[in-house]
């Protein structure tokens, strides 16, 4: 063989033999990617090590007395690790029954004992990183399962893996639930969740983990984590009691009127904390917060507006109380429109203050006519509004809240949509008494809210402070300076207004002997401008404040388009306001004081049950929170309450098991509590108190059946 033959035969060995690696290693590859993928899939997963965020536990919102009105409520997906190094095999033997069990007793009760722990041996054998126990398991249920055999070693040698999420969970459920707002995954968050929302969330830490399959991480110790730093707590300014009554009684009005939507707001004068801020719209399941109308509801606020024109003329032209207006006929033709007053008047001339007192149209109309139309009138009325804080935000918490709309000539000209829409004529006495302008239901609240102040305007709130750990980190409260916005003269004019319209005019039935109240009434058109409307729309107010001497609160309730019964604001918003005026007397022992602050104490007066029965705890804890004292001749679990000049006592009403019992005078609850624990059946009659029983007291109890009459 020749040198060339043998350079030749050599090369081509070289040759075979990296074809045949090449074949081999192709071969290892296809085989790869296609028989064993999953495999090395796996196993490359099974070494996945990356950081993972933490969230961190977001901070709850309370209400002003402490009661939960949101909080972060913890779940977990929980599962197994069976493939876990510090697992040990006799370990896991020595528990898989005793595991099996407890899975039977408390997750899986349709499996049998036998196929759980059949399904957790070949998960053990197959070294399953993942073992599902159950999704979405509540704290409880963890801190059980904790304790099952196995899993009671911990996450390593007992392969106890937990994902932990969690849920926003609303204790009361829809109450205030629009201004509470949400904070979840699934939709944008609004209400004081979003407003709050950098306070609340905390700052998220990190960990690292290994994917142990599918998306399931569990935790690496020894690696360098940062914690989660929990969120704060906002404590807030509502008030539970007054947001439910305020939220019932407002229910009740749109339900019986079939309203589309309402509104009610309640707020401390003082202070400008929203202690009620109730929002209901119709929707296909009746009633409930579908928006903030309060916040975020422009509206045209129609005869409550009426406040503001005549602060505006006894600002401008100091004008008194009894000056004299003529309302004609009551109706006034103002360019191509007519303003006319809802009702006929016995009279075509009369004071400011009783103009006011009935609402009339005309009168506001005349006046803003003479005063502000003309010349640098307009921009003489607008600088007033200014001045009373209507032009502006009110910067309550709530996102969304938009600009009143109540624009002179020049700034309508900044808008397309209202180019061209200012009249000379008719512009300014149809915004007078609440037309051609727009507020929210708050905006206009915290004007009335200046007035009852005594003139300083505070901004409304709903936060009252940051908390952490129960103390105090951040406090919301403290109002910038009030701003007055207007003079003594004009204030003292104001407050006058509103005494009469409720004392001899449109919110008369207001009256009450037990308290007084100050407000206006409003009913507006809404479909004016449509001349080929079928129906009328009116939109019904009442907006004052209470006592009307030394005010505490301010309210405004809206209903918009009642379409039965009643379309006034005096007979559709009066009354809610007055549900809620009567609820803060019954229960705010500072507006008691009112009604008690006598030198005599009188059970007429009190308004409450005398001569009466009751149990001696319940009786006691009432008297305590009122204030006042009783003495107690010896104790009984029930008491008869009996009054004299100044005090009350708490004479025992012994009830023997033997003989029939006195229950006259007794609420039908612990009347029927009594006899049904002495194996009798009630019937009952009327309603209120027991004042008659059929069997008398004292006999031996040998007929089973006893009528109780109420009255």
């Amino acid at each position: 063989m020749g040198v060339r033959k043998e350079i030749l035969s050599r090369a081509y060995i070289v040759f075979y033999l990296f074809a045949l690696s090449g074949l081999v290693i192709f071969g290892k590859v296809i085989k790869i990617d296609t028989i064993d993928r999953a495999y090395w899939v796996e196993r490359g997963d099974s070494l996945t090590i990356k950081k993972q965020e933490v969230l961190a536990h977001r901070g709850n919102i309370y209400a002003d007395d402490g009661s939960l009105l949101a909080t972060s409520i913890p779940f977990f997906d929980v599962r197994i690790d069976l493939n876990s190094s510090a697992m040990a095999a006799d370990s896991f033997f020595a528990n898989v029954k005793g595991l099996s069990e407890a899975l039977h007793r408390d997750i899986w009760p349709t499996k049998s004992v036998a196929k759980i722990e059949a399904d957790l041996r070949k998960g053990y054998k197959n070294k399953i990183r993942h073992f599902l126990i159950k999704r979405n398991a509540t704290y409880e249920e963890v801190e059980r399962i904790r304790t099952y055999p196995l899993l009671r070693l911990g996450g390593y040698k007992g392969g106890l893996v937990l994902e932990r999420k969690s849920s926003r969970l609303k204790p009361y459920k829809n109450l205030a639930s629009r201004t509470i707002g949400r904070k979840d995954d699934h939709k944008d968050p609004v209400g004081l969740e979003l407003s709050y929302d950098k306070k609340l969330s905390g700052v998220n830490g990190q960990r690292y983990v290994q994917k142990i399959g599918g998306s399931t991480y569990v935790p690496i110790d020894g690696l360098k984590n940062i914690e989660a730093e929990q969120g704060a707590d906002l404590k807030t300014t509502l008030n539970v009691n007054l947001q439910d009554i305020s939220e019932h009684a407002l229910s009740q009005v749109l339900k019986e009127h079939e309203a589309e939507w309402g509104t009610a707001i309640v707020m401390e004068v003082a202070t400008g904390k929203v202690k009620a801020l109730a929002n209901l719209g119709k929707g296909k399941s009746g009633y409930y917060e579908i928006l903030n109308y309060g916040v975020g509801r422009l509206y045209e606020p129609g005869s409550t507006f009426k406040l503001a024109t005549m602060m505006a003329l006894f600002e401008d032209k100091n004008l008194d109380l009894d000056d004299l207006v003529n309302i004609g006929p009551g109706y006034l033709k103002v360019g191509s429109g007519v303003v006319r007053d809802s009702e006929k008047h016995p009279f075509t001339e009369t004071t400011l203050l009783e103009a006011f007192a009935v609402s009339s149209n005309v009168a506001m109309a005349k006046l803003a006519n003479h005063y502000f139309k003309d010349g640098d009138g307009p921009d003489r009325f607008f600088k007033y509004m200014r001045q009373f804080k209507l032009k502006e935000k009110t910067g309550v918490e709530i996102p969304g809240e938009p600009m009143p709309d109540l624009y002179s000539k020049k700034e309508r000209e900044q808008f397309d949509s209202k180019k061209g829409t200012w009249s000379s004529i008719m512009s300014i006495p149809y915004m007078s008494h609440g037309y051609e302008l727009r507020l929210t239901p708050m905006q206009l609240l915290a004007f009335y809210n200046a007035v009852a102040n005594d003139g300083y305007y505070v901004a409304p709130r709903l936060g009252d402070n940051i908390q952490k750990s129960g103390k105090v980190i951040e406090d919301l409260s403290k109002n910038s300076k009030a701003v007055k916005i207007a003079s003594d003269a004009t204030i003292e004019k104001a407050q006058a207004l509103l005494r009469e319209v409720v004392l001899n005019g449109t919110g008369r039935n207001l009256i009450s002997k037990d308290y007084s109240v100050a407000g206006k009434t409003g009913t507006t058109r809404i479909n004016y401008s449509n001349k080929e409307a079928t129906r009328k729309k009116y939109t019904a107010s009442f907006v004052g404040y209470f006592p009307a001497d030394n005010p505490k609160y301010s309210c405004i309730v809206v209903v918009n388009d009642p379409k039965k019964h009643a379309y006034y604001g005096s007979k559709i918003a009066a009354p809610v306001f007055k549900e809620i005026v009567d609820y803060c007397y019954a229960t705010n022992p500072d507006l008691m004081q009112i009604l008690n602050n006598k030198p005599m104490l009188a059970a007429a007066d009190l308004r409450i049950p005398v001569f009466k029965v009751g149990y001696t705890e319940d009786l006691q804890n009432i008297f305590g929170y009122l204030g006042l004292k009783t003495r107690k001749s010896n104790f009984s679990q029930w008491s008869l309450i009996m009054q004299d000049t100044a005090d009350f006592t708490l004479e025992p009403r012994i009830i023997k098991e033997e003989v029939i019992p006195n229950v006259v005078g007794m609420g039908l609850k612990d009347a029927v509590y009594i006899l049904e624990n002495l194996g009798m059946e009630v019937k009952i009659s009327g309603s209120g108190r027991v004042v008659d029983q059929s069997l008398d007291p004292g006999l031996p109890i040998n007929s089973k059946k006893i009528f109780l009459t109420l009255g």
